[in-house]
């Protein structure tokens, strides 16, 4: 009793503890934020009506950076195991992010080799791959912190938009109550309340 578990990396063999060691070592994510900077400038170099030349070395790049991300998720699931990778949220996020690239890469080769795919589809995976920058996000400790601030308080929120609406709805079936019933007659008028007559009767009395 009172004997404390070992690591779970205890058991692990030689090449599984190197793996461990690599990707959990700050330098490790210093690069991977590196190549994520690299795909953003990347992605900003792309424009309508590019050259073909332009067009196919960043098509490579893309490839490059897919391979990249897909590299570090494999190290990442080795060295951490299925269960423990996957509780991490942010780890969810990059495999998420792997599968969005595979999926558009697939596509992109369909609709050029084999079948005819609806652009609209290839532009939105395109698109997505921006999801690719939130990768930083995991990084910076502080914005991390921020984000896990704001996720607690959204119940509260919630909480407060049900507010708002119970005050308008209140407020809503209070004039429909005093002044929905009104009839126009002539002790009530309705002719001359428009906009239009407002502004010139308040033109003459200037």
């Amino acid at each position: 009793t009172g004997r404390s578990q070992p690591p779970y990396f205890a058991s692990y063999n030689s090449t599984r503890l190197f793996i461990h060691s690599v990707v959990t070592s700050k330098y490790f994510d210093l690069a991977i934020a590196g190549v994520i900077g690299l795909n953003v400038v990347g992605m900003a170099l792309e424009y309508y009506m590019m050259p073909i030349a332009l067009e196919y070395t960043l098509k490579i790049f893309n490839y490059f950076f897919t391979a990249v991300f897909i590299v570090e998720a494999i190290m990442k699931l080795c060295a951490l195991g299925p269960v423990i990778y996957l509780k991490d949220r942010w780890n969810q996020l990059d495999v998420f992010i792997v599968i969005l690239s595979i999926v558009g890469i697939v596509l992109e080769e369909l609709e050029t080799n084999i079948i005819p795919i609806n652009p609209t589809i290839i532009r939105v995976m395109r698109v997505l791959r921006i999801a690719r920058v939130l990768k930083l996000l995991k990084m910076a400790k502080g914005i991390r912190a921020l984000l896990d601030t704001v996720c607690q308080a959204l119940p509260q929120v919630g909480n407060l938009g049900l507010l708002f609406f119970l005050l308008f709805f209140i407020f809503a079936a209070l004039g429909v109550e005093l002044f929905g019933r009104l009839e126009c007659s002539e002790d009530v008028p309705c002719q001359g309340l428009d906009h239009y007559k407002i502004t010139k009767e308040n033109s003459y009395k200037n």
